[in-house]
């Protein structure tokens, strides 16, 4: 019989150590970074483009927000700039001119760091959502997967590109933001029990929702928002709590702070669109119109989710309206059997009519209720709904998930997924490109839309801009036929004319646009300018005569009307014509210099050297101003101070013909103390 072996127990070998894996705490902050590092790539073409589309009048030709001085910050908390009250926008463009000066570059990164950050954000709440949602028992990864599907969605999408890229767009990304912030701190709230620490949430939510209204308005709807998703999936009103009792009551006195301030900002709002002129009124636009530009809306914005081609920088609002178009007609009927679907199926799938509500809610402001501009859609409009879109997908698919054969459904999830985030992501480099310039843009715009005369008004000025006079001018004839009645690109084909040094063409545009609009104060310059270097004094002291009488506002055309009546002889008009210049604006070199010039002629040099100072003042490298400046000094007997205004003069244009000899002469005549200042030294 055998024996078996006794043996002895050995200690266990330790096996070796495994790497440990993120905290659970860890793991969602680490896949947030990577969406918004995800989000970052792919917007980089971004950060090479320049100013573009009405970038000149936001910032280039805008010095009020340069700076963060007492002056700087009354205007930009005061302002209606552009027909927007946005002051936190206006900081947020002072500290990038703070720290970048005029570099679009440092714009642009701040915009898509704004961007990347929503991503992240969107993730954030997806996750919240989500974790409320789904019944899966295999913890949070397949939770956290979706949340970033749902935060990739959304910021790769090529609708997000005119957001990010345009510049002036700064107050979307910038409200947007802070709007998620806000949503996302209300949920985290919602998460805790009534206490001290719940409040601390509520408080700063509201808070971030008032930075994000100084922001830009478009977060108003946001206390609906909020109401919907108490409703569901969070179930804090309504579902057999009723919808009067004490716990629905407190929900809603929660939001009484929301609802006031978002009354406040849309009241603002709508004084600032009135103030610069862009509110259309029913007059142009009456309700029956306005609800089919909406329902168009509500389908257009779907429709570019699901297929982001051919996206255009703008999309124009044909007047008047034919609400019998087929366009029209689709859209309505669309949108009226999609909302009797959502209705009916509001106790089995709540979620999508919390997706549809939201989604209607956040577009209502610039549907065409309150229509804006001539803009009938926007691709930025689609920032915040692109939000809802996404989250709503990804909810709707976790819906059908289950523990049983988890992995293989996410798998085959994972592959269109991938295909699809892929795509967008192409078409958003491709897109950011687009926006490279503003030629660029705007070629791109008219192949899109070419039926827009205002898109080929905005290529033609684009061209001209760049030098391209000649294509400018092919712009502005498209342009004219297709609205024969906007004589803006008359005025503008006129100077394009001009730059081609083709003034009898630029003279026949300018009477067209006279003879459509009779107070064109503009055109009438123009061919005073055309007419003063033709030498035909006469035509241009009465086209200059009739700018002042159309505009009591425009001192340019007060200085070219008193630089020819001093040519003529007449100083004493002259000099009333420059001083009115100055008094509409003390800072126009121009009109010093000439006032100093007649005033000199006039024989009152102490009156005509001050002028000549303040406008060297204004511009110090004025070589004219300082060699006339110098001659008084002269004739005064102040000899040293004439010598060095002559210098001054000589060192901006070393080649000034009346400074060299002036001054020459001028030392010789001391008995030879200096070289003269063609010599070296």
């Amino acid at each position: 019989m055998s024996r078996r072996r006794k043996t002895v127990a050995s200690a266990p070998t330790p096996s070796p150590q495994k790497e440990s894996l993120p905290s659970p705490d860890r793991a969602p902050i680490l896949i947030a970074a990577a969406v918004a590092l995800i989000t970052f790539v792919v917007f980089l073409p971004s950060l090479d483009n320049d100013f573009n589309y009405d970038d000149d009048e936001t910032i280039l030709r805008n010095e009020h927000y340069r700076g963060f001085g007492a002056e700087n910050l009354r205007w930009m908390f005061t302002t209606f700039h552009v027909g927007h009250y946005q002051p936190l926008t206006w900081v947020s463009l002072a500290a990038d001119h703070a720290l970048w000066g005029m570099n679009p570059r440092g714009y642009h990164t701040t915009n898509l760091i704004l961007h990347s950050l929503s991503a992240a954000l969107v993730f954030l709440i997806s996750r919240l959502i989500l974790k409320g949602l789904t019944s899966l028992t295999t913890g949070g990864a397949a939770v956290s997967l979706g949340a970033a599907a749902a935060g990739l969605l959304f910021a790769l999408h090529p609708l997000r590109v005119e957001s990010v890229a345009w510049i002036t767009e700064r107050r979307d990304v910038l409200s947007s933001c802070l709007l998620l912030a806000c949503v996302w701190m209300y949920l985290h709230a919602l998460q805790c029990e009534v206490t001290r620490l719940s409040r601390a949430w509520l408080v700063g939510a509201f808070l971030i929702y008032l930075a994000s209204l100084l922001s830009r308005a478009m977060g108003v709807t946001l206390p609906v928002i909020l109401l919907v998703i108490d409703w569901y999936p969070f179930r804090r009103i309504g579902w057999g709590r009723g919808w009067f009792g004490a716990e629905t009551r407190r929900v809603l006195v929660e939001k009484l702070p929301y609802f006031a301030a978002a009354l406040v900002t849309a009241v603002v709002a709508i004084a600032a669109q009135r103030e610069v002129g862009a509110a259309i009124d029913l007059v142009y636009l009456n309700v029956a119109e306005r609800a089919a530009v909406a329902c168009y809306g509500l389908v257009f914005y779907l429709y570019k989710s699901l297929w982001p081609l051919h996206l255009a920088p703008f999309y124009e609002l044909k007047l008047p309206v034919e609400i019998a178009s087929i366009k029209y007609v689709l859209s309505g009927s669309f949108v009226v059997v999609l909302a009797a679907l959502v209705v009916s199926l509001r106790r089995k799938c709540p979620g999508l009519m919390v997706v549809a509500i939201c989604y209607t809610v956040l577009l209502l402001p610039v549907l065409g209720v309150f229509q804006s501009g001539r803009q009938e859609v926007a691709d930025r409009y689609s920032y915040l709904p692109g939000v809802v879109l996404a989250m709503g997908l990804v909810g709707g698919v976790s819906k059908f998930l289950d523990d049983k054969r988890l992995r293989l459904k996410l798998a085959a999830i994972a592959l269109p997924l991938v295909i699809v985030l892929g795509w967008w992501a192409l078409l958003t480099w491709r897109q950011c490109e687009v926006w490279r310039d503003r030629v660029t843009l705007w070629r791109h715009g008219t192949r899109v839309v070419p039926s827009s005369f205002l898109a080929q008004y905005n290529l033609g000025c684009s061209e001209g801009l760049a030098g391209n006079h000649t294509e400018a001018i092919d712009a502005f004839r498209r342009c004219l036929e297709l609205n024969p009645a906007y004589t803006k690109a008359l005025f503008n084909m006129g100077n394009s004319f001009q730059m081609l040094r083709r003034d009898a063409d630029a003279l026949d545009v300018y009477a067209k646009a006279i003879a459509a609009n009779p107070n064109d104060a503009l055109s009438y310059y123009e061919m005073g300018n055309i007419y003063l270097r033709a030498g035909r004094s006469d035509d241009a002291l009465a086209a200059f005569r009739k700018v002042t009488q159309l505009r009591q506002d425009y001192p340019r055309a007060n200085v070219n009307l008193g630089a020819v009546l001093a040519r003529r002889g007449d100083h004493a008009e002259a000099i009333e014509q420059f001083r009115t210049a100055i008094r509409l604006n003390p800072d126009l070199r121009d009109a010093h210099y000439n006032l100093a010039i007649s005033l000199e002629a006039t024989r009152k040099d102490d009156e005509a050297a001050r002028e000549y100072r303040t406008a060297i003042q204004l511009d110090p490298n004025f070589p004219d101003a300082r060699v006339n400046l110098a001659n008084i000094l002269v004739r005064t007997g102040l000899v040293d101070e004439a010598i060095e205004q002559y210098r001054a003069a000589l060192r901006t244009n070393p080649s000034h013909p009346e400074a060299k000899a002036n001054l020459d002469r001028l030392l010789m005549r001391l008995g030879g103390v200096e070289k003269p200042s063609g010599q070296s030294r």
